[in-house]
């Protein structure tokens, strides 16, 4: 078993899920990101030590999920993906 993931735009999401299913693919979790790149300023910014600006992004996580998500898990995801 081997793990893939993949960036597909929303209107080719159909024809690549109709494909894995004619060759067997099973197992799919689909995901709908949001978001745009734009918070690149505060990536650096972070990476640049002043580790604060981590607020910012569990913000617009809770946002995002209207108060859905454990901030206390975001930011562990965060601290990973980030760096």
């Amino acid at each position: 078993m081997k793990k893939i993931e993949a960036i597909i735009r929303p209107e080719k999401l159909n024809d690549v899920l109709t494909a894995l299913y004619r060759i067997d693919v099973k197992g799919l979790t689909v995901t709908r990101v949001q978001g745009h790149g734009g918070e690149m300023e505060q990536v650096e910014t972070y990476r640049g030590g002043k580790t604060g600006v981590l607020g910012f992004f569990v913000g617009q996580i809770m946002k995002a999920t209207r108060g859905q998500a454990n901030p206390k898990v975001v930011n562990e995801l965060l601290r990973k993906k980030l760096g």
